[in-house]
């Protein structure tokens, strides 16, 4: 069947057979396609069209056709809004039935949507038939075919349905039907009758369809004779004096040049450093050159490079078949290559190759230090131009250069991709599709039309590429696959056993960089408006590579992904830099300055993407150097959009960054002073309270002082639980006269709201200052259903536990003996429905009943002495203990303490944080070894949790010199520690760099002298990171 050249293959199928099958049998290469993106961009008899989704079989879909909410259509909800929310996929169908005839295999026709589709082409052709003569096409003209192996008789309702509908049913086993495909006789006995049938058939309709081809192949294609190009002439006219009438096809270009690349040089002797150059296939290469002017370089050109670089002199015909593998293999030529360019400059003298020459040398400086201007006029020179103005977001000197500069058709489509950062209203106004027939060739017009059509945005495409159907193979997004599929795919090798596996994952730093100069020639971005053109996953596996050597660019491509956990790890790679760290600040700035400074133009998305950057960067940079930006953006970006603003938003979450990397005391007091009064008027507590949970500004005097009106007038109003949680985060610059008329408020507000998992511990720290307050507090605890609620109604419904956690606060409530055995009541009354409820299912672990069955235990360990007259205690515990081992896959601590499953080594953990709190650390230094031992042997699981646990031991448990030889590999482990360590592990560097730096402070104090105590200190005096344990 898929032999057939089909004009276009739709399947409701969620499988990937279609495709298996092609692959397996050498067949073309067929591309899935379940998102509407993909059919303005894709030649149809490339693509799969999936109506109902694909199975996602890697985890890698974001959901069919887009929608994260659902990945198949398959409920009657998804089939009533098909329509609405699919409606590219629609109107597809609907055109594709009025162009051509719907062959159904294994289909029912039966579909819903399908028949909305069917029945709206027969009322387009019966509504045409009115107003054209006799032969135009009637309503019972037939637009779909029923093929059918199965014989059997249709019912009276099935063929009135195939009647109305258009539908003509083709059965197979009818006599004239066998007889004309040429089938065997069918015999009802044999299981693979229908398979024999269907195969004669599509072998009937591959025989015609051979001989439309040859009728066809009789015509010469003459397209690229009528072009105006002056070297595509050339060519044709030279293919044509050899009589290879067929290499005069676009197509047969674009296949020659790999096979030409093949025999136009040999080596001639046995160290390989002479060559002989086939001088027929040569010069074709070098004319095919001018037309194909983005090749997929191979180690062919790579090697004839290597060759040529070793020779002294070079011929005329060598030096232009090395400029052209230089360029073919998009590389960053430096050192040595340059030599070989000075060459290629000495022998060709001609201003065309003097400017590819020009071209080659310059833009290593585009990549590496693209602040020095290219100087020049042409074309080529312009763009180079444009492109640093670009990698240095100058993105108002970008905008007037493009609009100064005129380009080719040629180059057009560059400037054009350019523009679309800094006005992309210029753009559809430039765009045409007479301006697109004027780009020749025709490789290069499809391509250009290609880009037309993601720059316009529109599914489906605005331009038409049908005309491009021969050359689909070799159009963007099939260069786009080799190179960032293909090219940096990991080569894995398998060998025998006993044999360590080789598995080279590493990308080459040549590979990426000619993605990068593949992005730069095509011209290609990652993300084109909404159109993710390059995957996040596959840019930052180039970017990863690259970002060191060629900070600029890697910058300018990354601000173009939406991807926020892409973008987060891209600028952690350029925070954890130490090759960067000093040039950090400069890249800081100039994109603070882009997004803060009105005249600059960029799109919103630009903005979004590059705040993302920042949020991360800015923690390895000085705050001198952008807190200034901060409070412009607070001042001019921020508070004028307050009652729009919401958590996801990219410049709240740089501001938040921002605050907690800063102590700029000035930021800190318009932030709360402008918070404390808009707050109640626009609701938005939520948001406040992540602002005052950010400010770093602890204990300052000058922000008391200069908040300290606001704050009164704040206090004297509150009516509600988000004011004290809100308060909560400014306890450490609040009076204490303050911190009185607080406590004062709680009373009343307890009595109308009660108390909420939110509230609690704003609450409870304000009324530590008054007994009385506190005993009201307690009282409205121990009276509310959220002390230890489980979520389980009495109706046999559940939720998620939804529970104040008290334990944390348990030094500061002090519970009276009275007080715990209430609290201990209300615990067994909502831990014994819990017991029966959990089984250890997966649902169990959904809703995260650990996490309270944790705090029971804790709270019954902290209270036994006051317990130990209870009834049933340690049975409870007991219980509890096991619901915990089986949520958690926790065992004992001999076992666990080596797991590799994160939830048991957790559990693990808390488990021995509780012992060592009850017993001392003596009891359990083995344990604490065997951390150690986990953190140098470089285990990822829970590397972490266990790292912050051995800064908790060092710090509250090792109290003298002595102490130190218990855990005799510590000092092994601090020098073993590094920022290097933690990137490699793909740890957050910045949070384990504080965890070592407070374990160090104590291990110094101890007496310890080692070479990673003297590093952890330098870095801390050197604040290379913004953290907030230099505070003191």
């Amino acid at each position: 069947m898929l032999s057939i050249n089909w004009n276009a293959i739709f399947t409701t199928n969620y499988d990937n057979l279609l495709e298996y099958v092609a692959m397996m049998n050498g067949m073309r290469k067929f591309k899935e396609s379940n998102c509407a993106a993909d059919l303005s961009f894709r030649n149809m008899r490339e693509m799969i069209v999936k109506l109902h989704g694909s199975m996602d079989f890697k985890h890698e879909s974001n959901g069919f056709d887009s929608d994260k909410h659902r990945k198949y259509i398959i409920t009657q909800e998804d089939y009533d809004d098909y329509p609405a929310k699919h409606e590219a996929f629609v109107q597809l169908m609907r055109i594709s039935l009025l162009k051509d005839c719907l062959c159904l295999v294994g289909f029912s026709g039966k579909d819903a949507n399908f028949i909305a589709w069917i029945n709206w082409v027969r009322e387009i052709i019966e509504m045409s038939a009115q107003h054209n003569t006799p032969d135009y096409p009637q309503a019972k003209n037939i637009k779909v075919f029923f093929i059918d192996a199965r014989g059997d008789k249709q019912d009276d309702a099935t063929q009135l349905y195939f009647e109305n509908h258009r539908i003509y049913r083709i059965s197979l086993k009818e006599k004239r039907v066998v007889e004309l495909i040429g089938a065997e006789i069918p015999d009802e006995n044999d299981p693979e009758c229908g398979n024999k049938l269907f195969k004669a058939f599509f072998n009937y309709l591959n025989a015609g369809e051979a001989n439309n081809h040859f009728l066809q192949e009789a015509n010469v294609d003459e397209t690229i004779k009528g072009q105006d190009n002056v070297q595509q002439r050339h060519i044709a006219e030279s293919e044509e004096e050899k009589g290879e009438e067929d290499k005069g096809k676009e197509q047969n270009i674009l296949q020659d040049t790999f096979s030409l690349w093949a025999k136009a040089y040999k080596f001639t002797s046995n160290h390989g450093l002479e060559v002989d150059i086939d001088e027929g296939a040569a010069h074709r290469l070098i004319r095919y050159n001018s037309y194909l002017r983005l090749a997929r370089g191979t180690h062919y050109q790579s090697s004839f490079i290597d060759v040529i670089s070793k020779k002294q002199e070079l011929s005329e015909l060598e030096a232009e078949m090395a400029l052209m593998a230089l360029e073919q293999m998009q590389g960053d030529y430096e050192n040595e290559a340059l030599r070989i360019i000075d060459k290629i400059e000495n022998v060709l003298q001609g201003d065309t190759y003097q400017e590819r020459v020009k071209r080659l040398k310059n833009r290593h400086f585009t990549l590496v230090n693209p602040l020095t201007l290219f100087e020049g006029k042409s074309d080529m020179a312009m763009y180079e131009c444009c492109v640093r103005l670009a990698f240095t977001f100058e993105f108002s000197k970008l905008n007037d250069m493009l609009n100064d500069w005129q380009p080719a058709e040629d180059f057009i489509i560059k400037k054009l991709v350019l523009l679309s950062f800094v006005n992309i209203e210029a753009v559809n106004g430039i765009l045409s599709q007479s301006l697109l027939d004027k780009i020749h060739p025709s490789i290069e017009r499809f391509r250009a039309t290609q880009l037309a059509n993601m720059l316009f945005g529109r599914v489906p495409g605005v331009y038409s590429v049908e005309e491009f159907t021969d050359l689909s193979q070799y159009s963007i997004f099939s260069l786009r696959d080799w190179y960032f599929d293909h090219l940096i795919q990991p080569k894995e090798r398998i060998r025998a056993y006993g044999i360590e596996m080789d598995s080279d994952r590493e990308i080459r730093v040549e590979d990426a960089v000619r993605c990068l100069n593949f992005m730069l020639e095509t011209p290609l971005m990652p993300q084109i408006r909404t159109w993710s053109i390059v995957s996040s996953a596959q840019w930052y596996k180039v970017a990863h590579v690259l970002f060191e050597k060629y900070p600029y660019p890697v910058l300018f491509y990354s601000s173009t992904i939406n991807d926020s956990d892409t973008l987060k790890r891209i600028g952690q790679d350029f925070a954890y830099s130490d090759v960067l760290h000093n040039e950090l600040p400069k890249f800081a700035v100039r994109m603070f300055k882009l997004i803060t400074n009105e005249e600059q133009p960029k799109s919103d998305w630009t903005v979004c993407n590059i705040c993302l950057l920042l949020c991360e960067i800015i923690k390895a940079i000085p705050p001198s150097y952008w807190d200034a930006f901060i409070l412009r953006l607070w001042k001019e970006y921020f508070l004028p959009q307050f009652d729009e603003t919401h958590k996801s938003g990219a410049i709240y979450k740089l501001i938040c960054a921002g605050l907690s990397c800063t102590k700029n005391e000035e930021l800190a007091i318009v932030v709360i002073n402008d918070c404390l009064e808009v707050v109640r008027e626009n609701g938005k507590y939520h948001i406040v309270q992540d602002l005052f949970y950010y400010l770093r500004t602890r204990c300052s005097r000058n922000v008391s002082i200069a908040i300290k009106p606001a704050l009164k007038v704040f206090i004297s109003k509150i009516d509600n639980g988000n004011d004290f949680i809100l308060l909560g985060n400014l306890h450490h610059i609040i009076g204490k006269s303050q911190y009185k008329a607080v406590a004062k408020k709680i009373p009343v507000l307890i009595s109308s709201l009660g108390i909420k998992t939110s509230t609690i511990n704003g609450l409870v720290y304000y009324a530590k200052s008054d007994k009385k307050v506190l005993r009201i507090v307690k009282k409205a605890l121990l009276d509310s259903d959220l002390l230890w609620g489980n979520g389980i109604k009495g109706t046999g419904t559940f939720t998620s536990p939804d529970y104040v956690a008290i334990v944390d606060l348990d030094d500061v409530l002090e519970w009276t003996v009275d007080e715990v055995h209430a609290v201990y009541d209300k615990l067994v009354a909502s831990a014994m429905p819990l017991l029966k409820r959990i089984n250890g299912t997966e649902l169990d672990q959904i809703m995260h009943y650990e996490n309270l069955i944790y705090e029971m235990m804790l709270f019954i360990d902290l209270h036994r002495q006051e317990l130990s007259d209870k009834e049933g205690l340690d049975m409870l515990y007991n219980a509890l203990e096991e619901k915990y081992k089986l949520l958690t896959d926790y065992v004992d601590l001999d076992k666990s303490i080596y797991s590799d499953i994160d939830s048991e080594m957790e559990a693990c953990l808390d488990a021995l944080i509780v012992k060592v709190k009850k017993e001392g650390i003596y009891c359990h230094i083995a344990y604490i070894n065997v951390l150690v031992t986990r953190l140098l042997c470089r285990n990822r699981n829970s590397y972490r949790k266990v790292l912050d646990h051995m800064q908790y031991y060092v710090r509250y448990h090792l109290n003298t010199p002595e102490d130190l030889c218990l855990i005799p590999q510590l000092q092994t482990l601090i020098d073993k520690l590094t920022l290097d360590e933690f990137r490699n592990l793909e740890q957050n560097v910045i949070l384990c760099a504080e965890i070592s730096i407070l374990m160090v402070e104590k291990l110094q104090k101890l007496g310890m002298k080692s070479q990673g105590i003297d590093y952890w200190m330098k870095l801390k005096n050197d604040r290379y990171f913004n953290w907030s344990i230099c505070e003191n």
